[in-house]
């Protein structure tokens, strides 16, 4: 049997005995599986599986009708022997590139391509959740196999989209992520904010108004924007354009504020703390500390008003409620109060027969000097070494 095989084999041309040995002789595959599924297609069958191969047979289950078989098909592509084994279930029969698609699309791909659409299995590559995949379906057009290939990418760019859109008449144009369709656009047209939702193609889903597009702010409307929104002490760090910064405090934070060309808070950062409010005794206090002294303190609104000497110099001087000093104007020189004007203030409280003492060191001893209420001295005593 073996022997007449390969003897029509021959004849065929298909093998030679130069063939066995030749270098540069022509390789050709015999009994493949695409010859296989071609045979049992011709003949009727679907559904083909292959289970086993040999030298001479290759073995296979097909169906035919409605009735399944064990098919026996030669290396020559006949088919040799056919046995009933079960029934088959039918598969769906005429589906075309669409009707794939819709398939593949209600088990929740999208961006469908479909590879291949010639029975008995289809492959198709779609995307779902961000990931790319190569899938297999059966006869029946039901996904045997999903293979992950990479990330899906979107097909177009936030700058493709932007320009589609302004030419559609759009302007401040949003564009979210482009992840997953369908995509978030917020945009002006007119008058109107429109919220879009747009495909994966770049085409326009659906769109409804949010509300009313604002018109671009004014540099000097940005302090008064940043107060409704609970901040103070503004300063403004760039005002001449958009982007606008400024410092401010919210709380017991200092914060560096970004607002937009719409009076939108695009961003804001924690740089340091904001001092509180100070007190009139901590007013006194930093006084002191930087030198000034007979200080005399008054509050005007939002600032402090200060009159106070250091050295032999009078000064104005004008602090925030935060202790920030703002200006120091010099009046004049500092006067003393007189002994005379010293004796009377205390006279007019009820004290008599006053007196003025000064203590001081002369030669290693220390003296106590009387003096009355005209500065004549009265009396000069020691009262201890230096």
């Amino acid at each position: 049997m073996k022997t007449a095989l390969i003897a029509g084999i021959m004849s065929l041309g298909l093998l030679s005995p130069m063939g066995l040995t030749s270098a540069s002789a022509q390789t050709i595959e015999i009994g493949g599986d695409n010859m296989v599924y071609g045979v049992l297609n011709n003949s009727g069958y679907d559904q083909i599986k292959i289970t086993k191969r040999s030298f001479t047979i290759i073995r296979a289950e097909a169906c035919k009708g409605r009735k399944k078989y064990r098919v026996k098909v030669s290396i020559l592509g006949k088919i040799t022997s056919a046995s009933e084994i079960g029934s088959c279930r039918r598969a769906q029969a005429g589906l075309d590139v669409n009707e794939l698609r819709r398939i593949i699309r209600r088990e929740g791909y999208r961006r469908v391509d479909v590879i291949n659409d010639t029975p008995p299995f289809y492959t198709a590559e779609a995307c779902r959740e961000g990931q790319r995949y190569r899938l297999r379906l059966n006869s029946r057009a039901r996904i045997e196999a999903a293979r992950p290939v990479g990330r899906c990418r979107s097909q177009i760019t936030k700058q493709g989209l932007k320009t589609a859109l302004e030419n559609s008449g759009y302007t401040r144009i949003e564009i979210g992520s482009l992840e997953r369709a369908p995509y978030v656009v917020r945009a002006c047209k007119d008058d109107d904010l429109m919220e879009l939702a747009i495909g994966e193609r770049g085409n326009i889903r659906r769109q409804q108004r949010i509300e009313a597009c604002r018109r671009e702010i004014a540099p000097n409307r940005v302090a008064r924007i940043l107060e409704r929104a609970g901040y103070n002490r503004v300063n403004m760090l760039r005002s001449n354009r958009a982007p606008y910064l400024a410092e401010a405090c919210k709380g017991a934070d200092l914060m560096e504020v970004r607002i937009n060309r719409y009076g939108d808070i695009v961003r804001d950062e924690r740089v340091g703390r904001c001092n509180i409010e100070i007190t009139e005794q901590d007013l006194l206090g930093k006084l002191k500390e930087a030198g000034y002294f007979a200080a005399n303190v008054s509050r005007n609104g939002k600032r402090w008003q200060v009159e106070a000497c250091r050295e032999d110099n009078q000064y104005q001087l004008i602090y925030s409620a935060f202790g920030k000093q703002l200006n120091a104007r010099r009046l004049g020189n500092c006067r003393s109060a007189t002994a005379l004007e010293i004796l009377s203030n205390l006279e007019k409280r009820g004290a008599r027969n006053t007196q003025l003492f000064v203590e001081g060191c002369f030669r290693n001893s220390r003296f106590r000097w009387s003096f009355d209420r005209l500065g004549n001295r009265t009396d000069r005593r020691k009262v201890g070494n230096c």
